[in-house]
């Protein structure tokens, strides 16, 4: 037994009532599409700011999967891929990101206010978490290093933490551990490393007016000897140099460069 249907009543009343009704519905479709529609473009427009961003960086980038939050203003972005534009940054070739959360500022702009990403790729660099608030802090973890493939490729550096504090006239901290240095001899007997004195202080390709303080840890270091068929030999060290007011690159040669060199000359002097 069915339930009665009073718009299927006969009479003129009913069929009015069933069009009013129709009509309210195709209203309220309309508006949710409208609603959607103008989500998915605003989506748009914040990826497409996004894009720029990177080609502003150097990177000719293409954004897979995202979405959008008004409320939190959180974009998440997944298979991220970015390739290199210019000579500069070649090298690295194409970077692809597996998971990323960009946060914009809070007071209405597009400007970004946090970068947190995870599963970082490309042929040089790999990076398992990284944290950016530009112009405030980069923080990173399971950061790998390659070496360049005339030096037989493979790991060149093992980084467990990376953390940069930023301040109103340069770096307030510089705080790096590293888990394994990879030194490498070629048969032509060429290092890869060389510790040279730097002539200004710079991170990032860019100047920096000073260092607050400088922290690094070394855990071991591999030394992989071509010219001996590719044997390699870890040495544990547990080196920390840690230094303080660094206001020039006088300061830097003097207070850091100097140790790096001693501890690197003394591997280099086994081989």
């Amino acid at each position: 037994m069915t339930a009665p249907n009073p718009i299927a009543a006969t009479g003129e009343k009913s069929k009015w009532k069933k069009i009013l009704g129709i009509g309210c519905l195709s209203v309220v479709i309309l508006s949710v599409a409208g609603v959607l529609a103008a989500n998915y473009y605003f989506k748009r427009a914040v990826v497409d700011h996004l894009e720029r961003k990177m080609a502003d960086a150097g990177f000719v980038g293409k954004v897979g999967e995202f979405d959008y939050s008004i409320a939190r203003r959180e974009l998440s972005v997944r298979d991220l891929r970015a390739v290199p534009n210019g000579s500069a940054l070649a090298d690295l070739g194409e970077l692809t990101i597996a998971e990323s959360t960009i946060r914009f500022a809070s007071d209405g702009s597009r400007e970004i206010a946090e970068v947190n990403v995870r599963g970082m790729e490309s042929v040089m660099v790999s990076v398992g978490e990284v944290s950016i608030q530009p112009g405030k802090l980069l923080s990173a973890k399971a950061v790998v290093v390659k070496n360049a493939k005339n030096f037989g490729g493979g790991d060149f550096l093992k980084l467990t933490e990376l953390r940069v504090e930023y301040g109103l006239k340069g770096l307030e901290l510089v705080k790096m551990k590293v888990a394994e240095l990879t030194v490498v001899k070629t048969k032509n007997g060429k290092w890869n490393l060389l510790v040279k004195p730097i002539k200004e202080l710079k991170f990032m390709n860019k100047k920096v007016e000073r260092i607050g303080e400088f922290h690094l840890e070394v855990e071991s270091v591999k030394v992989l000897d071509l010219s001996r068929g590719g044997s390699a030999e870890t040495v544990p060290v547990k080196k920390t140099i840690r230094a303080r007011n660094i206001n020039n690159a006088a300061d830097f040669n003097s207070k850091i460069l100097s140790e790096l060199q001693a501890l690197l000359g003394e591997i280099k002097s086994r081989h």
